[in-house]
């Protein structure tokens, strides 16, 4: 596992370069990779890979194009693997998994859906529709928290599903007590209360992430409560699981090993007192 982030500082323009740095887990070295021509957006790491999403803006607006791009994890020529050719898309929350890389579209007359992108076949497909665009991954399957409105136009949340890794064999999952975020590492489930400014989320003191397998057993939770705001969440890799955000005073990264779910998981400090711009992005996955 290795924590990266995006941090930005001034260049001979006086703008902000983006720039990716590797930090240890244990706070006490960074190492700076690659410096973007602008911010990239939804950055994760796979297998050797950076992929990242960035939209070209016009000034008529009608040719905004997005694209997906990798790189090598330690820096090198970009290269486009798809770009959106009908320019009508935003592309948002990317993820990958073995061979697949999912991304959650949102078009220009209010439809959300997922994509799937195949990194052997560099073919790309839409999943059905129906498909909730809120998912994790988990022992080869897709988990979908599915949201439906009431007859009041009040959301609610109906449970969550599951399906193929190409999104077919959608099959009933379990439940969850409340609205929550949902994200994986691969085989475990995480699910994250919505954010204190949201009209369904908990209150402070009982916000919480909650720990699953595959099968909706409950193994652990981390209470929220012992941050002073809506941490981030980064789901990690094979042994441990990171947050990012203000405790007792102070901006740091904090994790907590994975071995201990079941026994009461807890949190420690990576890195504290940090007090340049540092933008949390992912913690390498070898799967």
């Amino acid at each position: 596992e290795q924590l990266y982030c995006i941090t930005q500082k001034d260049n001979e323009y006086h703008q902000k370069d983006p720039i990716l740095i590797k930090i240890e887990k244990d706070g006490t070295s960074r190492k700076e990779i690659v410096t973007f021509d602008k911010y990239p957006d939804n950055l994760i790491f796979h297998r050797g890979k950076i992929y990242y999403t960035n939209i070209t803006y016009q000034t008529d607006q009608e040719n905004n194009s997005n694209a997906i791009y990798s790189m090598d994890i330690e820096g090198g020529e970009s290269e486009i693997i798809y770009r959106d050719e009908e320019n009508v898309k935003f592309l948002d929350d990317m993820r990958a998994y073995g061979n697949h890389l999912y991304v959650r579209c949102i078009d220009y007359v209010g439809g959300i859906y997922i994509l799937h992108y195949d990194l052997v076949t560099k073919e790309m497909t839409q999943l059905d529709p129906k498909l909730s665009t809120q998912f994790a991954i988990a022992d080869n399957k897709l988990y979908f928290s599915v949201f439906k409105t009431d007859a009041n136009e009040k959301i609610v949340q109906t449970g969550n599903y599951c399906s193929g890794l190409d999104g077919s064999s959608l099959q009933g999952s379990f439940e969850t007590d409340s609205y929550v975020w949902l994200s994986g590492d691969g085989k475990l489930i995480y699910c994250q209360d919505l954010d204190l400014g949201s009209e369904h989320a908990k209150d402070k003191e009982e916000q919480s992430l909650i720990i699953y397998d595959t099968n909706g057993n409950k193994l652990d939770t981390i209470m929220l409560n012992q941050f002073d705001g809506q941490p981030s969440f980064l789901p990690g890799g094979e042994d441990h699981l990171f947050f990012y955000g203000h405790r007792n005073g102070k901006i740091g990264f904090y994790c907590a090993d994975k071995k201990d779910i079941g026994k009461g998981i807890t949190c420690r400090p990576v890195v504290e007192d940090i007090f340049e711009n540092l933008y949390p992005e992912v913690v390498i996955e070898n799967n």
